[in-house]
């Protein structure tokens, strides 16, 4: 709440607050290749939840007593895309290793998928993001 209520302080008079983010617990896996799309099922990424519910609880507060004002609201998935398995393990350790998790049986059938396409197969994971858009009061 401290962090919000510093970025609110910080911004001019009608200034703009964005909040963007994954917002989902668990996010699809996927294998394409030729206009196919194939599930292998689905990642754990909530490790950010107890974080995500703070920052909501954040946001009303700000809400509440007037401090800002919501402009707009939109949710729309946003995709990561991968050419080989090992390239995606490699991304996700560098990126979100303690933010997603890949269970085995997803894993595995991700690398059967993959190799059973013909041509050039790409892994997908797709989250479900939400941006927030408000003003400065």
């Amino acid at each position: 709440m401290h962090a919000l209520h510093e970025a609110w302080r910080v911004l001019t008079p009608k200034g703009i607050l964005i909040d963007l983010r994954p917002y989902n617990v668990d996010a699809p896996l996927e294998v394409s290749s030729k206009g196919m799309v194939e599930s292998a099922g689905l990642v754990d990424t909530s490790m950010d939840s107890a974080l995500d519910e703070a920052a909501d609880k954040a946001v009303c507060t700000l809400l509440r007593e007037g401090m800002i004002r919501e402009l707009r609201s939109e949710y729309f998935d946003q995709s990561y895309y991968w050419t080989s398995i090992k390239g995606m393990l490699a991304d996700i350790d560098e990126r979100w290793k303690d933010d997603v998790v890949i269970p085995q049986v997803v894993l595995r059938r991700a690398t059967l998928l993959y190799k059973k396409q013909p041509g050039r197969a790409r892994l997908r994971l797709r989250f479900h993001t939400k941006l927030f858009v408000y003003e400065k009061l």
